[in-house]
C-alpha cells in the first residue's frame, strides 16, 4: 500500500503555487502528498473547488 496523506487548510505564500491544470492559485489549498518509489508526489486542490477537482 502507497503511504498517502492529505492536508487541508494551507494557504499559499504570496506567489500563490503553479499548477499544470489551473495555472497560479493563490489562498487557502489542500495538498495530497503520496510517497511513491523512493519519491514524493504532490496534488494541490484549490480550497473552495469541489471534491475531486482537479
Amino acid at each position: 500500500m502507497t503511504p498517502t496523506w492529505t492536508t487541508t487548510g494551507v494557504f499559499t505564500g504570496a506567489g500563490g503555487v503553479r499548477t499544470d491544470e489551473a495555472g497560479i492559485i493563490t489562498g487557502e489549498v489542500s495538498v495530497r502528498t503520496m510517497w511513491k518509489d523512493g519519491q514524493a508526489h504532490i496534488a494541490v486542490q484549490y480550497g473552495g473547488a469541489p471534491s475531486g477537482a482537479p
